[in-house]
């Protein structure tokens, strides 16, 4: 919200489904990723957001 970004928006931008993002953002399901993963994702939303 703060970036005024659609889950729709986020989902483009990590090439997943809106519908993976809802189960995130609600504690429904954990991203599946690895450690070494993690940090590139971090950089990249923060890179796409302009973070």
């Amino acid at each position: 919200m703060e970036k005024e970004l659609t889950q729709e928006n986020v989902a483009e931008k990590l090439n997943i489904g809106y519908e993976a993002v809802s189960r995130i953002e609600r504690g429904k399901q954990s991203p599946r990723i690895s450690s070494d993963w993690s940090s590139w994702l971090k950089f990249s939303i923060a890179r796409q957001t302009n973070c």
